[in-house]
């Protein structure tokens, strides 16, 4: 099925429903988002409005209306709260059709089972289900190209040779959240670091990986505060380097993309933050 709104015949869809404004005849609008597109229909049954949170289920439509059924009519819904909402996220969000496609694939080759529901946890929230498609970084004409550069990146680290498994898979989770901030508009997150702000939104899918999965819990938040943090654990340091690294060559960048150490007594992975915060600097003025 297309994203069109017109159907011929009844149909069944997975999706995610948002509802709209109610007709003066009683009737309510519902864009059902599904995987192909998004279907503006209508029913008689009303929606509430949720809160916070995204509705999902399986909608049954049928086509209605005088000469030839072209208005869609949703005659029942089989709610199903706990649907896997990635699986349904419209390949039209994104500025190229394939970002979505190759992004479900990524999430779905995941052996780790607790990242791969973090990442199932995470992108349905709202603001991540819609927007981060279309975040953009702080040079004009970019939207879209947050999207694009995590999912490439993410591919690259799912294929690098010189990490391990364990850090191929957080690195694969790290490079898909390392600019998703960036999907809340600026006012939200002005001041400080996306990635924080980030952090703090999916911080109770972080405490559920944390509950079964500490070691991989404390890499992803050590990996998420890398703009503030003064040091890294041993197994962070290589993922960081590498998902930066990967990043900044696939947006165009020549040259080394090395984290910089120095010795310390206090640890072995110290990180200078004005070698990181240069090498942001040199991204956005780019």
């Amino acid at each position: 099925m297309n994203k069109q709104s017109v159907i011929l015949h009844p149909i069944s869809v997975d999706g995610v429903l948002e509802p709209g404004i109610i007709s003066g005849d009683g009737l309510q609008a519902v864009r059902v988002m599904h995987a192909d597109g998004v279907l503006a229909a209508w029913t008689w049954d009303h929606i509430p409005v949720s809160l916070g949170g995204l509705l999902s289920g399986t909608a049954n439509i049928r086509p209605a209306g005088f000469p030839h059924g072209s208005v869609p009519i949703i005659e029942h819904i089989q709610w199903e709260p706990t649907m896997q909402v990635i699986d349904v996220i419209p390949t039209t969000f994104a500025r190229k059709r394939d970002t979505i496609s190759r992004f479900k694939r990524l999430v779905n080759r995941l052996f780790h089972p607790g990242l791969n529901q973090l990442l199932q946890d995470v992108f349905a929230m709202p603001t991540l289900f819609h927007d981060y498609w279309t975040a953009a970084y702080d040079e004009a004409d970019s939207i879209g190209e947050v999207a694009e550069t995590a999912v490439a990146t993410a591919e690259l680290i799912e294929h690098s040779l010189d990490l391990y498994s364990f850090e191929r898979e957080v690195g694969v989770v790290f490079a898909l959240l390392r600019e998703a901030g960036r999907a809340w508009p600026r006012q939200y997150w002005q001041g400080r670091y996306h990635t924080l702000h980030c952090l703090d939104k999916i911080q109770c899918s972080i405490n559920t990986l944390r509950e079964q999965f500490p070691a991989e819990a404390s890499t992803l938040v050590e990996l998420m505060q890398h703009e503030c943090r003064l040091s890294f654990d041993p197994a962070t340091a290589p993922i960081l380097e590498r998902v930066e690294a990967l990043a900044l060559a696939y947006r165009g960048h020549r040259g080394e993309a090395k984290i910089v150490q120095v010795d310390s007594p206090a640890s072995d992975k110290v990180i200078r933050l004005d070698w990181a915060r240069a090498r942001r600097r040199q991204l956005a003025d780019s």
